[in-house]
């Protein structure tokens, strides 16, 4: 902001929003109240083209001269910036369509006349737009559209239209634009067509978030128009959004649409208001008007005629110079405090003459030259100033349409009792008003003069009502201009106040007293007025009623008095009354008289009391802009309703009083009225026993705050009372910081008496009073994502809470206890929203949040600044990446996280007897640490990948995967913390409510997190338990602290009578799991401790049951936050925070981590290796733990390291137990669902081992599971896994093939159909031995029990011979037995065999000789079992003639007796040798 906040002659008061180029600021003229707008755009950065194309935009500005243009009023240029000067006008369409997302087509008409005109203009005068869009389009205070921001205008040459260069928005680009295209003036045509099709339908015709996606719609697509839509608007956008340009509708057809035409309907409602505004006007006449308005005149008489230059009509800035208008605002402000004296002129015809001449002769005086801004405006010619003849008298002087726009501010002529000036002179012009033409009048400038098509009206869209005349008449079509001066605040609403008579014309309520219109303050005071009747009535009406029901009930049965209250309340349909209107007192009085009724509804009497209060409801509406206290009033009124019916219309005056820019008691007030409402409905939804008509009421309420976005507004008012510099900024954000946690936080008064052991779920594991699930609703839910939502996107708001969780030092005791309530509200505030949308923590702790709450948890902020604290970091650490956690860390606090560390540890000491703070402040610890870690150890840890293999084997120790070395950062934090520490946190973890102090009547944190509490009081000491176990298990270990989390976990878990209970929640029952788990894979004694729990595995089990994690389940939906932008009840991330499926499943598969946690450590002696054995036959005792595998299978992601623990355990446990397998079958463990999930090929390599081997060991067992396994749809996933890249897939793949086969040929006719067949043969030649092996073996299998698959088996004849060569044994012995299975059951392939050459091979095999042990060598592998299965397959071979034959001629006999003499000891070789000679003998 520059500096001393002025720059050239004009005090910036706010921050108004950003142009295409620059800041906007709200200003005001230095001596004046002239409110207008200051686009700075500095020259920084900038080049000398760049500077060019501004000035291009500045003369281009200049140039323009239109009603539904906004006008420059001034330019000019300083070293650093461009300083352009325009009318003000708030209230952007954009922010229309964000609140009420579309319009009735007859606004959206009003909208296009309007436009067209402009842009009707602009390209008369041969100018493109080229960034046509809501966001530039503004709405001035009498509704009138105005075209802004000419950023990337540019002027069309006299010679071609088209130009080339590329610019605008996206959504609202023409086809040739997107596509790169030459184009002409068109183009804004067809942004028009879509700004109008939004305005209708709610969304451009064409809407998308890819921008590749938009060009292709914007391109190729139809626009496609809905039912609602009238055929004569949807001919006009056909007409605009022709994707040809050539065939586009243009000028002049485009002025000459039926749609733009001024119905008969719509000058009939004109012509009727403006005959009722007339006879209206005539009623009110009094002689203190009449007085009024001579005086207002008497001023106007006396206001200096302006030497070439124009007053500032709507559009139209006075010329010359800036120190000639200074010169004249004097000259005006002075004159306005002789205003006593000039009425008193009036009635002197030698005084009004002697005025006169004074005039004159100060207008003869020569004037100072005028500055010269780097853009010399041109004054306007004589011609536009002349006078019309006077009007007979009796009749209202007639006008010609205005050239300009009409005037914002109007007065009445110097009039006589007949109403006209003085007799036979032409009246003199006032300065507010339009000036009279006798022909068209050209701009001010030079520019093109304009003249409106027919049909067009310069009445606003968002106007109801026509504009006065003094006279009474109103101002239609394109007629007489409206005689009032409008004022805007509003950004999105049309209502309009304007000043009273007698008030300087060209004064714009200052940003001080924004809704105020003082007097002059040289003016003397008014004498007061007599009490009229109606004030009267209205004192004694509210007399009665405060004397109760009966004085109620005989105001509503009074009909004088409701007469009196409906003429009193009903605002007045002309701006030029609504000032004088808000000022009255008997206005103030009936609105507590109303106040007072409300409270009480009469019986029978409800559309009575409804419009009632919608006529209060209007009353605010109208007030807003004029009258402060009468908008309190009505609230006041409105806050004693006791009828449902309303709560949509409040919620919405609510709304639109926070969004009013600048009127910070206002917004003060609507942020409180919000904050009552929706904290009344939130608790009705919340409650148990709440009548159905209330909780209808009540989701009135909040589905209209989360419609109008008011956690947005409520942000919003905080950003602009921010860059305010008035006072009531303050009040104001205060204000809609207790609104975001009153929308966010509900009162503790919702728990049930004496729920605070059955609060959390873990009660259902103990002897306690049944759990019942905290009450909750998807709108609450949604109100507080929105709050934390809305709270990401604004920094502003976010730094003001912040700035807000330190108390101030207030003289009064009044305000140091609110200051301190704001303090605690602020800290719940943030606190809710990180817990709600953990994105906001990193967002937080970028602004200074961490180092605020850090400081006022030092200061005494207690557990709200502790839990804070926490729920920051927290989140914080859920960064997916570890530069973002680093820069996390880097602005976490001053002084680094080792300072952090120690004060943080400092205040867990200084509040160790509290054990809810000391429980608070370990959680600030853990979260503190967690954060510091790339990985953080908070959460659920990893648990090992299992690949088990046969129980106590070598294989199945080496092939667990190790606990990874904590992040050597987190490991020198924890070192930092104090054995003193680690005792305070012992002792935390041993804490629990015995049974007999008696049950706890709320939660412990709910006096800290008001209702539904999310925090156990254990919760952090279980975080940190966790953290340093991951980092420093041997300290844990030693210092008891792992003692003290197994006896806490089994007291969570255990159902046992006489134990006293404990309070954790899911996440802190979750973070115990994970200090239990750590501490079972890095230490071997904690293995001894978890064994002398006996209740431990028990516990646990039972803490996963079904009822169990339902439970948990619904705790976390109930208590969590929900996007709306999905559905109710859902996030876009789901987290074990905020989504109840999510959590169960952490929560599962934290108990199946913990245990198979002892697997995961190397034997480390005789006695670890015992207890191991100890612990898997414990396990194995458990008739539970199947099914709760299989739970975990079913709720792990595909792939994920639950999963994989789940399996790993399970594959340990089948090997080692038939019982198990059988329970694991029964409870579902190879449904198809769940098969397929285990077999993916992208699945890690060990998880897809340890799948197939627990499938393959069943399939081992018995073919009592083939039911099972053939309806598992098991066979059409092998071939891909047969092709898996990794060889031990493939190998354990043909195992589990080959076992598939063993018991029956069930499975023969799946494998032939699936292409199995062929992937077993293609892996006899595969690289891999155990895959050659297991190959061999399926094939062998396969033709084992029939030759139903032995065509299929030709093609394996080959490989297999080759493999009775190979170099392990057991390789050789499958093939072998392979050979014999497929001539056991017929002699089909005899012939590929012989011609293999297999009996040759198979010779050899049984004659090879093993080589002699070396001394003191290893062992040579012994191939004794290749030759006894080559003995029987020489057996099978015996039985064909062709085969036995051969054999004879080979030479068996003589190899016989050769295998006889090396091998006579073998009982084996012997009974196989004997068995093939008995078959010789049969063949002879």
């Amino acid at each position: 902001m520059p500096s001393q906040n002025q720059i050239g002659d004009y005090k910036l008061i706010e921050l108004a929003g950003e142009g295409s180029f620059g800041k906007v600021w709200k200003a005001r003229r230095a001596g004046s109240l002239q409110t207008v707008a200051v686009k700075l755009i500095t020259k920084h950065g900038k080049n000398e083209k760049d500077l060019r194309n501004l000035r291009t935009e500045i003369e281009i500005l200049r140039k323009l001269q239109h009603p539904n243009i906004i006008a420059m009023l001034d330019a000019f240029e300083t070293k650093n910036d461009f300083c352009v000067v325009t009318e003000f006008a708030q209230g952007e369409l954009f922010h229309i369509l964000e609140d009420d997302r579309c319009l009735p087509e007859g606004v959206v008409r009003s909208v296009a006349r309007q436009l067209v005109q402009a842009l009707h203009y602009l390209h008369t005068n041969r100018i493109i737009h080229r960034d046509m869009k809501p966001q530039n389009i503004l709405i001035s205070a009498n509704g009138t559209v105005k075209l802004c921001d000419f950023g990337f205008a540019r002027l069309m040459s006299t010679n071609t239209l088209v130009v080339t260069s590329i610019k605008g928005t996206p959504l609202y680009m023409a086809p040739e634009l997107v596509q790169e295209q030459p184009y002409n003036h068109t183009v804004d045509l067809w942004s028009l067509g879509v700004i109008l099709y939004e305005l209708f339908v709610g969304q451009p015709p064409f809407y998308t978030t890819s921008i590749y996606t938009l060009i292709k719609q914007i391109v190729r697509e139809a626009v496609k128009y809905p039912d609602t839509m009238s055929p004569l608007f949807a001919s006009f956008l056909q007409g605009l959004l022709e994707k040809q340009p050539s065939l586009r509708l243009d000028w002049p057809q485009l002025l000459d649409h039926p749609f733009l035409a001024e119905t008969p309907a719509d000058k009939e409602r004109a012509a009727r208001e403006a005959a009722v505004e007339a006879r209206k006007a005539e009623a009110d006449a009094t002689p203190t008007q009449q007085s009024r308005v001579q005086s207002g005149a008497a001023a106007a008489a006396a206001a200096p005629e302006y030497g070439g230059a124009t007053p500032m009509i709507k559009g139209t800035a006075p010329q010359g110079s800036r120190a000639q208008r200074a010169e004249q605002q004097q000259q005006r402000q002075q004159q306005q405090q002789q205003q006593p004296r000039q009425q008193e002129m009036l009635s002197d015809p030698f005084s009004q003459q002697q005025q006169q001449q004074q005039q004159q002769q100060r207008r003869q005086q020569p004037q100072p030259p005028p500055a010269q801004p780097f853009l010399q405006q041109t004054p306007p010619p004589q011609e536009a100033f002349s006078q019309p003849p006077p009007q007979p008298a009796g009749r209202l002087q007639q006008r010609e349409p205005p050239s300009v726009v009409p005037a914002p501010v109007a007065r009445a002529e110097p009039r006589g009792a007949n109403g006209l000036g003085k007799e036979g002179a032409a009246p003199r012009a006032s300065p507010l008003l339009p000036l009279p033409q006798e022909g068209p009048n050209p701009f001010l400038n030079g520019a093109t003069t304009y003249q409106p098509p027919s049909g067009f009206t310069v009445a606003g869209p968002f106007a109801d009502q026509r504009q006065e005349r003094p006279d009474g008449g109103a101002a239609a079509g394109g007629g007489g201009a409206p005689q009032t001066r409008a004022v805007h605040h509003h950004r999105t609403d049309s209502l309009a106040a304007v000043a009273p008579d007698g008030l300087d014309p060209h004064a714009e309520p200052s940003f001080d007293n924004p809704p105020q219109f003082a007097a002059h303050a040289a003016q003397p005071p008014a004498p007061p007025e007599p009490v009229s009747p109606a004030m009267q009535l209205l004192t004694e009406a509210e007399r009665r009623a405060e004397q109760g029901s009966a004085g109620v009930s005989g105001c509503w049965a009074d009909q004088a008095l409701l007469q009196v209250l409906h003429e009193v309340l009903q605002p007045p349909s002309a701006n030029l009354q609504l000032v004088q209107w808000s000022k009255k007192q008997d206005l103030v009085q009936a609105l507590h008289c109303v106040r007072r009724m409300l409270q009480e509804p009469p019986p029978g009497q409800l559309d009575e009391y409804l419009a009632m209060a919608r006529l209060t409801i209007r009353v605010a509406y109208a007030a807003v802009a004029v009258s402060e206290q009468a908008v309190c009033a009505a609230l006041d009124a409105l806050g004693a309703l006791h009828t449902p019916g309303l709560e949509q219309e409040a919620i919405m005056l609510y709304c639109e009083l926070i969004s009013h820019r600048g009127t910070w008691g206002v917004n003060s007030r609507g942020c409180q009225a919000l904050a009552e409402c929706s904290t009344a409905a939130t608790s009705c939804l919340l409650s148990r026993d709440s009548p159905p008509a209330l909780q209808r009421s009540a989701v009135a309420v909040l589905q209209t705050v989360l419609d109008k976005k008011a956690s947005g507004r409520l942000c919003r008012c905080v950003e602009d009372a921010h860059s305010g510099m008035s006072p009531g900024t303050q009040e104001a954000i205060h204000s809609a910081l207790a609104c975001l946690w009153a929308l966010t936080c509900s009162s503790p008064e919702l728990y049930e008496p004496g729920c605070g052991a059955a609060y959390f779920p873990t009660s259902l594991l103990h002897n306690q009073q049944a759990w019942r699930e905290p009450v909750s609703h998807p709108l609450v839910k949604a109100v507080r994502f929105e709050v934390a939502d809305a709270l990401l996107n604004s920094n502003i708001a976010l730094g003001a809470a912040c700035g807000n969780m330190q108390p101030r030092q207030e003289q009064s005791t009044a305000d140091q206890a609110a200051s301190v309530l704001l303090q605690r509200r602020c800290l719940q505030l943030l606190h809710r929203a990180c817990v709600a949308v953990p994105q906001l923590g990193p967002v937080g702790i970028a602004c200074q949040a961490a180092e605020a709450t850090l400081k006022a948890v030092e200061g005494g902020g207690g557990a709200p600044a502790l839990l804070c604290l926490a729920s920051l970091m927290s989140a914080a650490a859920a960064l997916p990446s570890v530069a973002s956690t680093q820069a996390v860390i880097a602005r976490l606090a001053v002084g680094g996280v080792e300072q952090v560390l120690q004060r943080l540890l400092t205040i867990m000491h200084a509040v160790g007897g509290d054990a809810r703070l000391a429980s608070a402040a370990a959680g600030t610890v853990a979260a503190l640490l967690s954060v510091s870690a790339p990985q953080p150890p908070s959460g659920l840890l990893s648990p090992p990948r299992l690949v088990a293999g046969l129980p106590g084997s070598p294989k199945a120790a080496a092939s667990l995967q190790l606990p990874g070395t904590p992040h050597p950062r987190l490991a020198e934090l924890s070192a930092a913390v104090p054995d003193g520490a680690l005792q305070q946190l012992r002792r935390l973890l041993l804490w629990q409510q015995q049974p007999n102090a008696g049950a706890a009547p709320l939660p412990a944190m709910a006096e800290f997190e008001g209702f539904p509490a999310v925090t156990g009081m254990l919760d952090g000491a279980a975080a940190l338990a966790a953290a340093l176990a991951h980092s420093t298990a041997a300290r844990v270990l030693q210092a008891g602290v792992a003692q003290a989390v197994l006896r806490l976990l089994v007291s969570a878990t255990h159902r046992g009578d006489g134990a006293g209970w404990c309070e954790l929640s899911p996440a802190g029952l979750s973070a115990l799991l994970a200090a239990t788990q750590r501490l079972l894979q890095s230490e071997p004694a904690a293995l001894g401790l978890a064994l002398a729990q006996p209740q431990l595995v028990p516990g646990l089990l039972a803490a996963v049951t079904q009822p169990a994690l339902e439970a948990v389940s619904r705790f976390v939906d109930a208590t969590s936050a929900c996007n709306p932008g999905n559905s109710l009840g859902t996030t876009g991330s789901m987290t074990v925070q905020n989504d109840g499926a999510t959590a169960a499943a952490a929560l599962l598969g934290g108990v199946v981590g913990t245990l198979c946690a002892p697997f995961g450590l190397l034997p480390q002696s005789q006695q670890h290796d015992a207890a191991l054995a100890q612990y898997q036959a414990s396990l194995s005792q458990q008739g539970s733990l199947p099914a709760v595998l299989v739970s975990a299978i079913a709720a792990a992601q595909p792939g994920g390291e639950d999963l994989a623990a789940a399996v790993g355990l399970l594959a340990r446990l089948v090997m080692a137990s038939e019982r198990v397998m059988g329970a694991f079958v029964a409870a579902g463990g190879i449904a198809p669902t769940v098969v397929e999930k285990l077999l993916r090929p992208a699945n890690p390599t060990p998880l897809l081992i340890n799948s197939l081997l627990v499938i393959s060991q069943l399939a081992r067992s018995t073919h009592a599971h083939y039911d099972a396994l053939a309806s598992s749809q098991l066979v059409p996933l092998m071939p891909a896994l047969l092709r898996h890249p990794d060889a031990s897939v493939r190998a354990r793949s043909c195992n589990l093939l080959g076992n598939l086969c063993r018991h029956s040929h069930r499975f023969y006719a799946d494998l032939a159909q699936h292409g199995v067949v062929a992937a077993l043969i293609e892996l006899c030649r595969d690289p891999d031995r155990a895959a050659r092996k297991f190959a061999c073996f399926a094939i062998g299998n396969a033709g084992f029990h029939n030759a139903s698959l032995y065509p299929a088996l030709r093609p394996a004849v080959p490989p297999l011979v080759a493999l009775l060569r190979d170099e392990e044994d057991r390789t050789r012995a499958n093939a072998a037995g392979a050979l014999g299975n497929l001539v056991r059951n017929s002699g089909q392939l005899c012939g590929d065999i012989l011609s293999a050459g297999a009996l040759q091979a198979m010779l050899e095999l049984i004659q090879r000789q093993d080589p002699p042990p070396t001394p003191g060598g290893t062992a040579t592998p012994d191939s004794s079992s290749s030759v006894q299965i080559t003995l029987f397959s020489l057996g099978n071979l015996c039985a064909h003639a062709e085969c036995a034959e051969a054999l004879a001629q080979l030479g068996l006999d003589a190899a016989l007796a050769e295998v006889v003499l090396e091998r006579g000891r073998d009982e084996t070789v012997l009974r196989y040798v004997a068995r093939i000679r008995q078959k010789q003998a049969a063949r002879r």
